[in-house]
């Protein structure tokens, strides 16, 4: 996931952020065969497709900016209204109208909705911008920043800040794994030779930051 982060603009991941060896690219207590990376995918795919069928990113400002969904007037299609009519997505995803400093850019995610996230694709942000440009991938890797900026609070992992909908499946991902694997010590190792514990984010976000109000109000609703 880090490695497609970063291919969008054409980088590799830097260095030491990834890997410890070739032979050894995660630093972990568990052991391959505890299935971490394996629920790590699975938990990851069910957000995308829970994200669709909720309909939590179709809310849009109605009645111009709302994603193409079911008709369920009709009966056609399977998606229906955003899960309990929540408008999460948008006041915790998204920045307030008027705002520019923090959050996803409300009015470029609105005028480049999608249906699906292609594998891949060739603009895996599909335009989007994080107003916060110390938390913007795009502005980070331009600059050579710190990448730790990403982890310090503001996304649950550095795959979050590829778009908001990303931001959204990895918040749920992490969820699940920090539910069902609290003993597990993943970590990432930094270029600094510092590491830090993949769910520390999740389990430690401060109240009031943005990524607990994604967390609290988002991701509990659609946790099976």
């Amino acid at each position: 996931m880090l490695a497609a982060a970063f291919a969008g603009s054409g980088k590799p991941v830097p260095t030491g952020i990834m890997y410890e060896s070739e032979d050894n690219p995660y630093i972990s207590d568990k052991q391959p065969g505890d299935g971490m990376a394996l629920l790590a995918i699975l938990a990851h795919e069910l957000g995308h497709l829970l994200l669709a069928d909720s309909n939590a990113d179709g809310t849009g400002d109605p009645p111009t900016y709302v994603l193409p969904r079911s008709d369920t007037g009709t009966g056609k299609g399977n998606c229906g209204t955003p899960a309990g009519n929540s408008p999460c997505f948008e006041n915790k995803f998204l920045a307030p109208p008027g705002t520019n400093n923090t959050l996803w850019n409300r009015d470029l995610f609105h005028h480049n909705m999608r249906r699906w996230i292609d594998f891949g694709g060739p603009n895996p942000r599909n335009n989007n911008k994080y107003q916060d440009l110390a938390h913007d991938l795009d502005a980070i890797i331009a600059s050579g920043g710190n990448f730790k900026n990403f982890l310090d609070g503001e996304f649950v992992s550095i795959y979050a800040s590829v778009s908001p909908e990303e931001g959204f499946v990895e918040t749920y991902k992490y969820k699940i794994l920090a539910d069902v694997a609290q003993a597990s010590r993943l970590r990432l190792k930094f270029p600094d030779g510092s590491h830090l514990n993949v769910f520390d984010n999740m389990s430690g976000a401060a109240a009031g930051s943005n990524l607990k109000k994604k967390i609290d109000d988002c991701v509990p609703p659609l946790t099976p």
